[in-house]
């Protein structure tokens, strides 16, 4: 979810790199395991990151297990404390028959933007695969991949040295690398502000701490008419895009949760687990206007299989993952969409709404 204001840091001055095209995604299968390293294909932002992903699916018939794999990396500065994961379990990770297990890291700026992280960053992951039980590892291997941080448009480093806050980076030793720090939503507020005039709409008169309690962001017009005059011309404004599109891909192509995802769908789809209307359309429904960007998401979009189910039924919801399947997609998207595919399988035939929902709009 992308908060009303986020903070950007940013490194004054830098060396910039030529880049070559993204990696693939590396994969390797040994006695029905596959496991792959998908880091992420596109440039990361350096004001943001996004996560590269490990995933080990078990095809075969036999539990197998592997050691909390070991990265190595020159991306984040050692002395800010290196890549920020998740919390994966100590030792040995189980993988029964047919499941699959993520792993993810976060890859260029988890604690704030510096340019010192632009240029292309190597990073390998060693795992060791045990297949007999005896957690003693069969078989290593290394997986290598690459990514890239890039700089910030010249905008927005401009307005960052005009308007920004000196911050160090680094607070728990190390080396204090410089940054500026830039107050996306007052920016934000700023260009709605311009757009109201130029449409001759008044811009309400709030203070910031008024403004602050509403999550940073100006209101919309109460009236019809002139949310829509606003809401046009803001959406024909190419200042205003530019800043919506910068907000808009921080933290958004972050990170995506697949493990729970599946979980949550299995109990909705199968177990029937109880939401409201309201509920049901913020998580399975397609989300509000401000998050269209995130339906260009492979893993979002595979959520949306609940909404076609309950809509139109379980081959609706079949043929729109099978549609999706033909898609050129990240192998932590193709084992995710295998598992919700399972889960619509197993799911009951005569499923609707009516199962999962308790409570309709405006009761």
């Amino acid at each position: 979810m992308i908060r009303s204001i986020t903070f950007v840091l940013l490194l004054v001055g830098a060396t910039l790199l030529a880049f070559p095209l993204p990696a693939e995604d590396v994969t390797v299968t040994y006695r029905d395991v596959e496991v792959c390293l998908s880091l992420p294909p596109d440039p990361i932002p350096v004001w943001g990151f996004q996560v590269g992903y490990l995933v080990v699916s078990n095809r075969g018939q036999t539990a197998m297990a592997f050691l909390d794999p070991k990265v190595t990396t020159a991306g984040t500065p050692t002395e800010c404390g290196g890549l920020e994961g998740d919390v994966a379990p100590p030792d040995w990770t189980t993988v029964a028959p047919g499941l699959t297990v993520y792993r993810a890291w976060a890859l260029g700026s988890p604690r704030g933007g510096s340019l010192v992280q632009v240029g292309e960053h190597p990073f390998a992951v060693s795992i060791q695969l045990d297949f007999d039980a005896d957690l003693k590892g069969d078989k290593t291997e290394v997986l290598e991949s690459k990514y890239r941080v890039v700089e910030p448009p010249a905008e927005v480093l401009s307005m960052a040295q005009e308007r920004g806050q000196d911050v160090e980076l680094c607070e728990r030793g190390g080396t204090p690398y410089k940054g500026i720090i830039i107050p996306w939503g007052d920016l934000e507020n700023e260009q709605q502000a311009r757009v109201r005039e130029s449409i001759a709409l008044p811009t309400p008169s709030m203070t910031p701490e008024e403004i602050a309690k509403r999550g940073g962001s100006l209101p919309m017009p109460s009236d019809p008419d002139d949310r829509k005059r606003l809401e046009d011309a803001l959406k024909s404004d190419p200042a205003y895009l530019r800043w919506e599109a910068l907000r808009a891909k921080i933290g958004l192509y972050a990170g995506f949760d697949y493990a729970a995802t599946a979980r949550a769908i299995d109990g909705l789809l199968v177990r029937r687990m109880r939401f409201s209307e309201d509920g049901f359309e913020a998580h399975w429904g397609g989300g509000p206007e401000r998050r269209a960007e995130m339906t260009a998401m492979p893993a979002y979009r595979i959520t949306l299989v609940c909404k076609a189910f309950l809509d139109k039924g379980k081959s609706a919801a079949l043929e729109y993952l099978d549609a999706l399947a033909k898609e050129e997609l990240r192998c932590a998207d193709r084992a995710f969409l295998e598992e919700v595919r399972a889960i619509v399988v197993a799911a009951p035939d005569n499923l609707t709404r009516s199962d999962v929902v308790y409570q309709q709009k405006g009761d």
